[in-house]
């Protein structure tokens, strides 16, 4: 049993009833330019028994919206998960779709998306992409974080992924109400309807009134290409009034206030605008909050005045009517590129709907431009993806197999709780290949977490990885694995005793964070914090505090302005120095690096006492939200593994060891070819007495070397296995680190 000692009073004061209220409007705004593009994305190849998932790249799918990006022979899917605001492109080619890849000539990886490397587009909640209607370009509207219209154009580009050209238009779309000039709001859980509704060649928008209920026209007045000149044309366009208790809406209804109808106040909508029977009319497909339905309304007006005669509650009544819980939304496209317009559905309600098989796909059969729809798959490039429902966190086993952990997941089969994922995994640069061996490796499932966050380390000295697991309360469990099977198996789980207690949302990592040499524990937490807990033990006892020795390690806090949450997923790595790597998950996505420095009992964090302010290296790394990270290790230095609230799985590669600020001066120096064969020269461009080092991924020392008077020089690395290593040049005027690639043995 692993022994815990509480070594102080946990005195807690409530003053004030300690609640801090959140400002009205968080600082989500995030738009401003970097430059990722020394990040790389290894190819990453799934394989789940004998099927190939291709787009595992994308990291999971939980609330997918999608439009056609295409220009010319190049098609493309433009893809935005509601769910950490993560946008991807798929490209199809030869009857398939592909997932990004972009290998420069000089660079061994897969470049950063550009959509990612330079100025990720400021998109948040929801996203409606449609053509121009007199141009080459797509107009992208979003949300901004307090709710108004955000409008950006960009052209998709010729050849490979993404876009060309990026424009932000408004950061705010305004119209006028009579005599006066708004700022246009649309709610966040909403997604608005963009089409030529009157059929005068602009672009209008429709969308329900913040107070809910009925359907508003802003139609575009400009008369002039790619412009926008909104007027609000009618606050109850087609009539109805949509009250949240039924499925049906009220047909002739326009009260003047929501509340006037005394049935109800409907706050969530999505809406999609098109001529569904071909009459040359406007009909409108809505989503409500409350169902799991889509609601066809059918136009029998005319283009300047709206009026929905029928509806169809079970659409498509004449096939397999949409059923997917919940808030469902309706995408118009060519999704197989055959020429025709299907129907994509997919929820758009967060945390509340089904987290696997919920992107349905309808085929429209009718070749005459028509719409005949047959519902031909309800996990529509879901089956490509290595996706296991929600909020995943990665740990490496050890260097031969990494583990999934994840919460508690809805699909077509119904809820299950959070469990651990076991993988195979191979690494030939520049590819990770990796293998299902388990998908409820331990049977976790019985416990019934809700969540867990799982990390794995040798705690009894027998060479043999054990389990530390945080749930969702705040709490800490452990068992030493069975080393006489491999990959080991895990025992019944053991609670701490006295039991450690952070709170909620427990994420654990076990790493030696001081110098005497044993894995000790940090804790990351719902309130961002970080806790450190000393290991007081032995290498075959471990001995644990209830109580953290320091509850905000490195003041490292994971919220953003605003927020009262900040979800720190924290793991260590190997870094050379005597220090080792933190790199931190959190709610938002961003990453973040930090160093630590020991010097007797003291443990420095990115170079600066524990006492002051820490400053951290921004990775460039955003994998939507609640990212959970696996760092270096175990598999190579500069690798990093994430997981997200798409129950995915994604990585990336980055030398992190550049741009960190070190307690002695860096030097330049250079070294080729990389990936290297038998030989490795390294150019320092000025001769002198030089010491070289290479560690391996694991952190030993490979080898130690030094030179004089040389300011280039050849090593032979014949002898080294083919993998990732890091090699340390120092001298009298500093040191310097660089990742380098072996090939063949």
């Amino acid at each position: 049993m692993i022994s815990l000692k509480r070594s102080r009073f946990l005195i807690l004061f409530i003053w004030g009833f300690g609640l801090w209220v959140a400002p009205l409007h968080a600082q989500c705004e995030r738009d401003i330019y970097r430059d990722c593009s020394q990040i790389g994305i290894p190819d990453l190849i799934v394989w789940h028994d004998t099927v190939l998932l291709p787009l595992s790249g994308i990291g999971g799918i939980n609330n997918l919206q999608v439009y056609d990006f295409s220009r010319g022979n190049n098609r493309q899917l433009l893809l935005f998960d509601r769910d950490g605001d993560r946008l991807n492109f798929l490209r199809w080619e030869n009857g398939e779709f592909q997932f990004f890849k972009d290998k420069r000539p000089w660079y061994w990886y897969n470049s950063m998306p550009n959509w990612l490397a330079y100025y990720p587009p400021p998109l948040y909640h929801w996203v409606v992409v449609t053509p121009g209607l007199c141009d080459e370009y797509k107009y992208i509207f979003t949300a901004t974080c307090d709710n108004r219209v955000r409008l950006l154009k960009a052209r998709p580009v010729e050849e490979g992924f993404g876009y060309e050209g990026l424009e932000i238009l408004s950061d705010s779309l305004k119209y006028w109400d009579g005599n006066k000039k708004k700022n246009l709001i649309v709610n966040a859980i909403d997604i608005p309807g963009v089409a030529d509704v009157d059929g005068d060649g602009d672009l209008d928008i429709l969308t329900f009134a913040p107070q809910g209920g009925t359907l508003q026209w802003f139609r575009n007045e400009s008369g002039e290409c790619g412009k926008f000149e909104l007027v609000l044309a009618d606050t109850c366009w087609g009539h109805f009034f949509e009250t949240g208790i039924t499925r049906a809406v009220l047909l002739d209804t326009c009260p003047g206030f929501a509340s006037d109808t005394g049935v109800g106040l409907q706050r969530g909508s999505t809406v999609l605008p098109y001529d569904f029977d071909g009459n040359g009319l406007t009909d409108v497909a809505l989503g409500d909050l409350n169902f799991n339905n889509i609601n066809v309304l059918y136009n029998g007006g005319t283009p300047q005045n709206a009026h929905i005669i029928s509806q169809d509650t079970a659409f498509p009544s004449a096939n397999v009517p949409v059923d997917i819980p919940q808030f469902p939304a309706t995408f118009l496209l060519d999704a197989d590129f055959d020429g025709d317009r299907d129907i994509l559905v997919a929820p758009s309600s967060l945390n509340n709907g089904l987290d696997i098989g919920n992107l349905w796909y309808y085929e429209n059969t009718d070749t005459t431009g028509g719409m005949n729809l047959e519902l031909k798959a309800r996990d529509f490039l879901q089956d490509q993806v290595l996706d296991w429902g929600r909020n995943s966190g990665v740990s490496l086993l050890d260097e031969k197999h990494l583990v999934m952990s994840i919460g508690s997941s809805k699909g077509p089969e119904g809820e299950k709780p959070g469990r651990l994922i076991l993988y195979k995994i191979e690494f030939t640069a520049p590819s990770f290949e990796i293998v299902l061996l388990d998908s409820n490796y331990g049977r976790i499932d019985r416990y019934g977490f809700q969540d867990i966050c799982a990390t794995f380390g040798d705690l009894n000295n027998d060479s043999v990885p054990d389990l530390v697991i945080g749930d969702d309360q705040g709490k800490l469990y452990y068992a030493y694995l069975d080393g006489s099977t491999s990959p080991p198996g895990i025992p019944q789980l053991q609670p701490f005793s006295p039991e450690i207690d952070v709170g909620s949302n427990a994420c654990p990592t076990l790493g030696r964070v001081d110098k005497d040499g044993l894995r000790d524990l940090l804790v990351g937490e719902r309130n961002g914090n970080i806790n450190y807990f000393k290991n007081y033990g032995t290498k075959e006892t471990p001995e644990f505090h209830a109580i953290p020795d320091d509850d905000f390690f490195g003041e490292i806090d994971t919220r953003e302005p605003g927020d009262t949450s900040g979800y720190s997923a924290p793991s260590l790595g190997f870094c050379p120095y005597n220090s080792d790597g933190l790199v931190v998950g959190s709610k938002n996505g961003p990453m973040q690096f930090y160093i630590l420095y020991r010097n007797d009992s003291i443990v420095y964090v990115e170079g600066y006492p524990m006492d002051e302010r820490h400053t951290f290296v921004d990775l460039c790394i955003d994998v939507g939200s609640y990212s959970r990270p696996a760092y270096m290790g175990d598999i190579g230095l500069g690798y990093y593994f994430f997981g997200n609230s798409r129950g995915g799985l994604e990585i990336y590669f980055q030398d992190v060891l550049e741009g960190i600020e070190k307690r002695e001066k860096t030097i330049p120096f250079n070294l080729y070819p990389n990936p290297a064969g038998n030989h490795l020269v390294i150019s320092t461009g000025r001769p002198g007495d030089q010491e070289l080092t290479i560690h391996a991924p694991d952190g030993r020392l490979i080898m130690r070397k030094h030179y004089q008077g040389s300011k280039n020089m050849t090593l032979d690395i014949s002898h080294l296995p083919s993998g990732l290593y890091l090699i340390t040049l120092k001298n009298s005027r500093g040191h310097a680190s660089r990742l380098f690639v072996k090939n063949g043995y």
